[in-house]
């Protein structure tokens, strides 16, 4: 309803999967998992129990970390947790693959909007996956404009919540050297 994506990769699917009610996260405990990435957006974050008002970025983070922290099972390592909190949109974090616009760059709203406009040739992302085939196509021409990491970490400079998840794959990396 509303535009808004329902069932499993939405919202309620990761307060769920988190928390362990459908066993998903120890099942993959019991695999073996080492990490577990939690994704999720902020400009769904009154749905699931976070404030509207922030003052900044670093804040609405830190509270939508901690709000996910207190619904992880408790026999999973929260060590092992590695968020990816996109504010607002995980679009967001796309726009310094396709612009160097600092102007756009550094939006956290109306983000696939500011992405289809360059992509008006290629195809385009529909919020509400009407066409999901299409989107899906799109993303992974994206994604393909950036395939060095330090390439994908300058782009994440734009965006504190994917700074904030490239900052965390790189301590797992020094960590695991």
């Amino acid at each position: 309803m509303q535009g808004k994506q329902d069932g499993f990769g939405s919202w309620q699917g990761v307060l769920q999967y988190i928390s362990g009610a459908d066993q998903m996260i120890l099942e993959a405990l019991n695999e073996g998992c080492r990490y577990v990435v939690v994704h999720i957006d902020t400009d769904v974050r009154s749905q699931y129990g976070i404030a509207e008002n922030y003052d900044n970025a670093d804040s609405l983070h830190e509270s939508v970390c901690e709000r996910l922290l207190a619904q992880i099972h408790p026999d999973f390592d929260r060590d092992r947790v590695i968020f990816a909190i996109a504010i607002h949109e995980t679009e967001c974090w796309l726009l310094s693959f396709l612009s160097d616009d600092k102007k756009i760059v550094c939006k956290t709203d109306s983000c696939v909007n500011s992405l289809n406009r360059p992509l008006k040739d290629r195809g385009s992302i529909d919020k509400d996956n009407k066409n999901a085939d299409k989107a899906r196509a799109t993303y992974e021409y994206i994604l393909k404009l950036k395939k060095k990491s330090k390439d994908i970490k300058a782009a994440s400079l734009n965006n504190l919540g994917f700074l904030r998840f490239i900052e965390s794959l790189d301590r797992i990396k020094e960590s695991d050297t």
